[in-house]
């Protein structure tokens, strides 16, 4: 074989190493950008949901913090009949990154209305009130009502009512009058929490077009 075939030869046999050696790392490469990909995908799947989870115990806390402040204001108080968002902030027990920036109305962490409106128990037409929160989705909606808001005179709840159609008032909550009664939608102090996982599922089955609401009735 001549010199010149030989070199030819080894040329090829070289040329064949490095290609098998990039096809290689290529594949290797190849393999920990999915690796890579997968942990990232995992990581941020993680960090959403504890994002999440953390601003529904916030929610959470506003929510009974703010309850708490107001039966403790009206306690001295007779009745609940100028209960209102504007008289509580006026008040002084709303907290602040719950108030609009005109200082007329109240909001969630979710971006919903809260409102305030006094309702009735037996023999008093103005001996509780209803607090209203709009705008929650359906994870948030569910992780509400089947919190244990008590079933006590100590806790002074009565009932909670539940809207997956969008934005809710104290009138079609089913909860104003003093003897509401208990629906698919509406429930006594006593039903709750929800037993049935199932259950809370369907009452919170809104969407991101109409999100839910839940009212709670307090004295």
């Amino acid at each position: 074989m001549s010199q010149i075939l030989r070199w030819k030869l080894f040329m090829m046999q070289k040329n064949d190493k490095y290609i098998n050696q990039f096809g290689r790392s290529m594949v290797e490469m190849i393999g920990v950008l999915t690796i890579v990909g997968v942990l990232s995908i995992g990581g941020i799947a993680g960090y959403l949901k504890a994002s999440e989870m953390l601003r529904t115990s916030k929610l959470k806390d506003d929510l009974s913090h703010l309850i708490a402040n107001i039966r403790t204001v009206y306690f001295t108080q007779d009745s609940y009949a100028n209960i209102s968002a504007e008289n509580i902030i006026r008040v002084g027990i709303v907290p602040d990154h719950m108030i609009s920036d005109d200082n007329s109305s109240i909001i969630n962490r979710l971006g919903g209305t809260v409102s305030l409106s006094p309702a009735k128990i037996t023999d008093d037409e103005n001996g509780a009130f209803i607090l209203i929160f709009n705008g929650l989705d359906s994870k948030t909606c569910n992780a509400l009502i089947i919190e244990n808001w008590g079933s006590d005179v100590q806790t002074g709840f009565i009932g909670m009512s539940i809207s997956k159609t969008g934005d809710m008032t104290a009138q079609t909550s089913g909860l104003v009058d003093a003897e509401f009664a208990t629906t698919e939608t509406v429930f006594h102090s006593r039903d709750l929490p929800m037993a049935l996982i199932s259950q809370s599922y369907d009452a919170c089955n809104c969407t991101d077009q109409t999100l839910c609401s839940i009212a709670w009735k307090f004295i």
